[in-house]
């Protein structure tokens, strides 16, 4: 973290000493950081992909639909294509292909059988309700928008998409694009 810790001296000295630095957690709590005599930080949180996974799992015990809704113009490919529509098995299977890859980037190696799983389970999915519509036209104008309601194994799949909702996902993605919202339905 050099680049974090040069941040952080640049905003002391310019302060004059005087400042609070605080991060969100990814409950979005702030968290006031704590800056070590070298400028460093001793307690930036950390995301933790399966500690958010574990507590996330009571919200989708029992759960067999939910409210998935496209925050940010998301945009996927398929055969090739730029899917035009919303997919509820494309969708979760891109997911699971972006967490591997960072996993295997960033993080441990995670557990191909349990994203062979997953990516069969994903075939379950049933779009309920929603429309797809086209990303306004600013910006390039491209993107798949919208609210849908999917029905599904949402207790194996729901806390996977609680990871995917901070990471997002598509073309773009690490530059806002592909943002998307999970609410579990009763």
């Amino acid at each position: 973290m050099p680049h974090l810790n040069l941040l952080v001296r640049s905003i002391v000295a310019i302060s004059g000493g005087v400042c609070r630095l605080q991060a969100l957690d990814y409950q979005k709590t702030p968290v006031p950081l704590v800056t070590a005599t070298d400028g460093g930080i001793d307690n930036l949180p950390v995301l933790d992909a399966a500690e958010l996974m574990t507590l996330s799992r009571p919200d989708f015990a029992g759960i067999r639909r939910i409210r998935l809704k496209l925050l940010t113009p998301l945009r996927l490919l398929h055969n090739g294509r730029e899917l035009n529509h919303f997919e509820p098995e494309l969708f979760v299977r891109a997911l699971l292909r972006r967490i591997s890859a960072l996993a295997a980037c960033y993080g441990e190696r995670a557990d191909p059988e349990w994203f062979r799983h997953c990516a069969a389970r994903a075939a379950d999915l049933r779009l309920d309700e929603g429309g797809s519509s086209r990303a306004p036209v600013a910006g390039d104008g491209r993107g798949v928008l919208g609210s849908y309601l999917v029905s599904g194994p949402w207790q194996e799949l729901g806390p996977l998409l609680v990871v995917g909702s901070l990471l997002h996902l598509g073309k773009g993605a690490a530059y806002g694009r592909g943002a998307f919202q999970v609410t579990p339905c009763a």
